[in-house]
C-alpha cells in the first residue's frame, strides 16, 4: 500500500510537472507520432474534424487542411474546439492539421486535452518563429483562430522582422487584417499605422509591402484612409495593390479615389490599369461606367484600353453595349483593340442578329475573327448560317480556312454539307 501511494505521489507530482511546462514542454516530451491539441476556437469557426474548416465568410489555405468560406455546403460544419494534429518525428514537429469540431484523433495520437485559447496561440506564434519556412506559415492558422487571444502585436513583430522569411513575413502580415476588424479602436490605431509603416518602407520586400496594404482592406473600414494615401505612393506596385483593394471597398471615399486615379493620365500605366479594373468591378455605378466611357480616348496602354472594354463588357446594359458596338465600328480605333470591343460587346449580351450585321457591315481580318469566334461560342441556328454562308463565301482566304476547319467540328449536318462542296470546288 506503501508503494503504491507513493506510485501515485509520483505520477501527481509527474502530472504537475508536466503542467508547469506548459504546452511546449508537454509536445516536447513526445520525440516520435502524433500529439493532439485541442483549445477554444472564435465564434464564426466550425469544421469536420481535420478534413474541412470554415472561418467567417472567407476562405483561408493552410497546408493539407481544406479551408472553406461560409457558402461551401460540403458536409456538416460543427461549431467546437480547434483541434491541431501534430507530427512528431526525431524530436521535431515536422507536420501540422488544423481542423474544428468534434475530437475524431487518429489512432495512437496522444491527447493533451484542452488548452486555454491565449496559451495555444502563444506557443503556435512561437513555433512559428522556430520553424519558419512552410511549417512556420502554417503555425499561424490555429495562432489566429484561438479564442481569447490577443495576438495582433505578434502578427506585428513577426511581419516587422526582417530575419525570417519573406513568405512568413507576409502571411503574418496577411492575418493581421482579420486582427484590424475585430479590434478595439486604440488597437486599431496602432495597426493601421504599422501597417501603412510597413506598406511605404522601400526597403522591405514588394511582397511584403502589398501585403500590408491587403491587411488594410479587411478591417471593415478602418483602413480606408490609409489606402486612398497608398494609392498614390510613387511605388507602382504599392500604389496598384492600394487601388486592387479599394475596388472591393463600396465606401465613397474609395470610388472616388478610383475615379480620381482612372482620370489621371500621368499616372504610371500598371496603375491606372488596375484603377480602371477596380473601377468597374463589382461595386461599380452608373457614374462610374459614364467615366470608364469618357476616359476611352484618352488611354494609351493596351492593358488599361483591355480592362475599360472587359470591365464595361461585364457590366453589360444597353447604354454599354451601344457604346462597344461603337468602338467596334470605328476605323480609327486599332484592330485589336476592335477585336477586344467584339468581345466585349457579346458578353454584355448583344444578339446574334446584332454582330452579323456587324460583320457584313465590312471589318478588318482581326475583327471578323473576333466576331467569328463570338458566333461559333453562340452556336444558335442564326450564328450556324450565318458561318455556314461565311464558309462558302469570304474572300479572305484565310478567314474563310479557319470557319471551314471549326465548321467541321460542329457535327452539324448543314455544316457537313457546305464542308462536302468546298471540298468538290
Amino acid at each position: 500500500m506503501t508503494r503504491l501511494i507513493a506510485g501515485l505521489g509520483a505520477a501527481a507530482a509527474f502530472s504537475a510537472a508536466l503542467s508547469a511546462q506548459g504546452l511546449e514542454g508537454r509536445i516536447g516530451t513526445k520525440a516520435e507520432g502524433r500529439i493532439g491539441v485541442s483549445f477554444a476556437g472564435r465564434p464564426d469557426v466550425c469544421g469536420n474534424g481535420v478534413s474541412y474548416l470554415r472561418v467567417g465568410t472567407g476562405g483561408f489555405g493552410n497546408g493539407e487542411t481544406m479551408v472553406m468560406s461560409s457558402g461551401d455546403g460540403t458536409g456538416q460544419c460543427e461549431v467546437g474546439p480547434i483541434r491541431v494534429l501534430l507530427t512528431r518525428a526525431d524530436g521535431q514537429t515536422v507536420g501540422v492539421r488544423v481542423g474544428a469540431g468534434a475530437p475524431r484523433w487518429p489512432a495512437g495520437t496522444a491527447d493533451l486535452g484542452l488548452v486555454s485559447g491565449p496559451e495555444a496561440a502563444r506557443y503556435f506564434l512561437a513555433q512559428a518563429v522556430k520553424l519558419d519556412g512552410r511549417l512556420g506559415r502554417e503555425m499561424l492558422l490555429p495562432a489566429v483562430l484561438a479564442d481569447s487571444a490577443d495576438i495582433w502585436r505578434g502578427l506585428l513583430d513577426l511581419a516587422r522582422n526582417r530575419t525570417l522569411s519573406r513568405g512568413l513575413r507576409e502571411s503574418a502580415a496577411g492575418w493581421i487584417g482579420r486582427e484590424l476588424a475585430a479590434a478595439d479602436p486604440a488597437a486599431q490605431r496602432t495597426m493601421t499605422g504599422e501597417l501603412t509603416r510597413l506598406a511605404q518602407d522601400v526597403d522591405e520586400p514588394s511582397a511584403v509591402r502589398t501585403r500590408a496594404v491587403n491587411a488594410l482592406g479587411q478591417g471593415d473600414g478602418n483602413g480606408t484612409a490609409a489606402l486612398v494615401g497608398l494609392a498614390d505612393s510613387p511605388d507602382p506596385s504599392v500604389s496598384r495593390s492600394a487601388l486592387s483593394t479599394l475596388g472591393r471597398l463600396s465606401d465613397p471615399r474609395a470610388r472616388e479615389t478610383l475615379r480620381r486615379a482612372a482620370k489621371n493620365t500621368t499616372l504610371a500605366e500598371p496603375a491606372r490599369s488596375e484603377a480602371i479594373r477596380a473601377l468597374g468591378g463589382r461595386d461599380a455605378t452608373g457614374s462610374d461606367y459614364a467615366v470608364l466611357r469618357e476616359i476611352w480616348a484618352s488611354q494609351t496602354g493596351a492593358e488599361s484600353r483591355g480592362n475599360l472594354l472587359e470591365a464595361l463588357g461585364e457590366a453589360g446594359g444597353a447604354e454599354n453595349m451601344r457604346w462597344l458596338l461603337g468602338v467596334a465600328r470605328d476605323g480609327s480605333v486599332a484592330g485589336q483593340d476592335r477585336a477586344r470591343a467584339v468581345r466585349a460587346v457579346a458578353r454584355a449580351g448583344a444578339s446574334t442578329s446584332e454582330l452579323i450585321k456587324l460583320y457584313d457591315e465590312g471589318q478588318d481580318r482581326a475583327v471578323k475573327e473576333s466576331l467569328l469566334e463570338t458566333l461559333f461560342r453562340i452556336g444558335d441556328r442564326a450564328s450556324i448560317d450565318k458561318l455556314i454562308t461565311v464558309a462558302q463565301t469570304e474572300t479572305d482566304a484565310a478567314v474563310r480556312r479557319s470557319v471551314v476547319t471549326r465548321l467541321a467540328r460542329t457535327g452539324d449536318p448543314r455544316a457537313k454539307q457546305v464542308l462536302k462542296q468546298v471540298i468538290e470546288q
